[in-house]
């Protein structure tokens, strides 16, 4: 039997394999995939592996991870539960896993908008995260949703990656008059009409669409909303006000026996910072 199993196969759930089986733990990895950065093309901002695609970055990652021993199973783990001493996960098969320690390390689910265009370039042209693509996208006519009203106020600090921004309100009447006054002061354009979709030629946006228009665009950011995924949720876990796992000082969670690192509580979603998050709860587990 292992001493782990870590569900999930992003970089926080194999940072913390690697360090786990390092410490001479026995780990189980149940990697299912696909994981949540799977529409990207390259992931980028992490040393090492800056440009490297979501796939090659699993491969190189298993690759290593079975060098210590680590048990790589591809099969998805659909329930999670504490039965008499310990935890146990449902597998798709039917069949099912025990361990002492169970690290959950699932992404959060992103909620995209229903906006035809936008899920087939979701993680080319359009993105939430400017850090992870703005740099291929820099001095490009960019489109900024307007989903929360706090994209408004963001719009100014995007300057450094062009300066052709527009901030889409698709019909939201709700933005304060300093908030526009702000969006002219840092030459962000305005556009008040509410959106039909997107005119994408394969993963390219080149426009966003209105009834009566359409705007020219190369990229959109978007903060879709996020939930967590049916494992965390069918299991009953704890979740804060803001709606992460919520774990105390060891990164336990509200199931004995059950931990949890990476973006499902609230840690960043870029990569390298998953996968930092990922090494310090398995040290915390080495070391509880």
């Amino acid at each position: 039997m292992s001493d782990v199993v870590v569900i999930g196969g992003g970089p926080a759930g194999l940072s913390a394999a690697l360090v786990l089986a390092r410490g001479c733990m026995r780990v189980r990895l149940l990697d299912a995939g696909p994981a949540r950065n799977a529409s990207t093309l390259a992931m980028h901002g992490f040393i090492g592996h800056d440009g490297a695609s979501p796939a090659a970055f699993r491969e190189t990652a298993h690759r290593e991870l079975r060098g210590y021993g680590v048990e790589i199973d591809l099969r998805r783990a659909v329930s999670l539960e504490r039965r008499g001493d310990g935890p146990v996960i449902g597998i798709e098969d039917g069949t099912s896993l025990r361990a002492p320690k169970v690290l959950v390390t699932v992404g959060l689910v992103d909620r995209l908008p229903t906006l035809p265009g936008l899920k087939e370039a979701w993680g080319k042209t359009a993105f939430s995260c400017p850090h992870c693509h703005g740099y291929e996208l820099k001095g490009k006519r960019w489109g900024l949703l307007a989903i929360q009203k706090s994209m408004a106020r963001m719009a100014p600090t995007f300057a450094r990656w062009t300066p052709q921004r527009t901030l889409l309100a698709n019909g939201r009447t709700d933005l304060e008059p300093e908030t526009l006054a702000m969006l002219t002061k840092y030459d962000v354009a305005f556009e008040a009409r509410k959106l039909t979709g997107l005119r994408v030629e394969g993963t390219t946006i080149q426009a966003a669409l209105f009834e009566d228009g359409e705007l020219p665009l190369d990229a959109l950011l978007v903060h879709p909303p996020q939930r967590q995924s049916d494992l965390v949720l069918f299991a009953g876990l704890t979740l804060d006000a803001e709606g992460f796992v919520k774990i105390d000082e060891l990164r336990q969670t509200s199931m004995a026996g059950v931990y949890a690192a990476g973006d499902l509580t609230g840690n960043s979603a870029r990569s390298l910072e998953a996968a930092n998050d990922g090494a310090r709860a398995a040290i915390d587990l080495l070391e509880s």
